[in-house]
């Protein structure tokens, strides 16, 4: 693998820039979810760490893809 990607050097600093884009991608997909969670108030995100989600009134109505 080292060959193809250029040497030990290409390989490291190509390592090295996929895991700095893996953990800047989760930091701003935590932001955006959280973020979300807070503008939207819906119940989506929380429906996922709980598993419940709530509905208000009328909300159910709309549905027609429950029913």
């Amino acid at each position: 693998m080292i060959p193809f990607l250029g040497g030990s050097f290409r390989t490291h600093m190509w390592h090295h820039m996929f895991s700095w884009a893996f953990i800047v991608f989760a930091v701003v997909h935590l932001y955006v979810v959280l973020f979300d969670s807070h503008q939207y108030r819906n119940g989506l995100t929380s429906s996922m760490i709980s598993g419940y989600k709530f509905y208000q009134e009328g909300d159910l109505d709309h549905d027609t893809w429950l029913s």
